[in-house]
């Protein structure tokens, strides 16, 4: 696959930023270990943190561990399903070998490349499949609305079950703070903002001004491809069976995060709520492009915890136990063997070839 310009510097960009964050957690948490160490007495170039990180990483209860990834693999077989599903009303018939590897091919792309994967995965099965690429790449716009809707559910959960949490974290800050006490403490101001967002936001988009406008176009045809990828499901033979998928997934996801607090013992007394706030920002951590995350993810899971009194060194260690166990060797792992069955597996196939 080709890069252009714009994606190189796109490449180059998000990859400074993500490593930057990443390098810079590092930094202030080296810092900050030194002084506790320091305050009990102990010899902080003995007890770094990185000596700390693999204590930590060797103090993991591997069951449950091995439950987490066996949880991230149920995950994409889900998803291999779901793209399976979505591709019968066109008339083919994929395997479920090469839907869940070129899934896993597109997650390994994701680590050279941010967002690649998005294109290297339809592009894949279009291959091994005989797909017109255009078909293929059109469930995957579908998947990406309904992973929008799923986020957003998530979003929804977490200010209805953990909305004291998200208070605590937020006003950490005492710009941010004051301005919340204002909403927290009188809720009728939160229900009359809610009454007047849409109204202003009609009469802003309804002057001439703004509705001839190239943002106004644009923001409209994200809005109509949106709707589109969400009627498009009800052309499916089983809906219900692409919802079902679709919820597995995410439980998936809920879970992955929940479960893995078991395995690291200054998390593990942690519960589900808990678990569901740092899914929440885990996952808007993942949504900046940089490499599977890079940096973000540690950052917004980090936040996330010590919302919750765990120390912002245990913090870290958590992000990182997960970010390597999933993202680095799961995906690296898949998308190596991907590489090499995809081939062998596919040698001589005329699966969806017009006669």
């Amino acid at each position: 696959m080709r890069v252009t310009p714009k994606q190189l510097i796109f490449l180059v960009v998000f990859t400074f930023l993500g490593g930057y964050i990443l390098f810079k957690m590092y930094a202030n948490q080296s810092a900050q270990y030194a002084e506790e160490m320091i305050l009990k007495g102990l010899d902080p170039d003995e007890h770094t943190l990185l000596r700390k990180l693999v204590d930590d990483f060797k103090s993991i209860n591997s069951i449950w561990l091995i439950i987490v990834l066996g949880i991230y693999t149920l995950s994409n077989l889900f998803r291999a399903w779901r793209w399976k599903q979505a591709l019968e009303p066109m008339g083919y018939k994929v395997s479920t070998s090469n839907s869940y590897f070129t899934l896993m091919l597109g997650y390994f792309a994701n680590l050279g490349f941010p967002r690649i994967g998005e294109a290297a995965r339809p592009a894949s099965l279009a291959k091994y499949e005989n797909i017109e690429f255009e078909k293929v790449f059109g469930t995957v716009v579908t998947e990406r609305v309904v992973d929008v809707i799923g986020l957003l559910t998530v979003i929804l959960f977490s200010l209805l079950f953990e909305y004291e949490a998200l208070i605590r974290l937020f006003s950490g800050s005492d710009f941010i703070g004051s301005k919340l006490s204002v909403f927290t403490e009188n809720p009728l101001i939160i229900i009359g903002v809610l009454i007047l967002l849409p109204i202003i936001t009609y009469f802003i988009i309804s002057r001439p001004i703004v509705k001839n406008s190239k943002i106004y176009f644009k923001v409209l045809g994200i809005i109509k491809g949106f709707w589109q990828g969400i009627i498009s499901i009800r052309g499916l033979n089983n809906p219900w069976l692409y919802v079902f998928y679709s919820l597995g997934i995410w439980i998936c996801y809920y879970l992955m995060t929940y479960l893995c607090f078991f395995a690291y013992e200054p998390t593990s007394h942690l519960g589900p709520g808990e678990g569901l706030l740092t899914f929440l920002f885990g996952t808007l951590g993942m949504v900046f492009p940089s490499q599977g995350g890079m940096g973000t993810y540690h950052f917004a899971v980090g936040q996330a915890l010590q919302a919750y009194d765990v120390s912002s060194t245990d913090a870290f260690s958590f992000a990182n136990i997960i970010f390597f166990s999933i993202q680095i060797m799961c995906n690296v792992f898949f998308g190596i063997l991907a590489l090499i069955v995809l081939p062998l597996t596919n040698k001589g196939n005329t699966r969806n070839v017009k006669t």
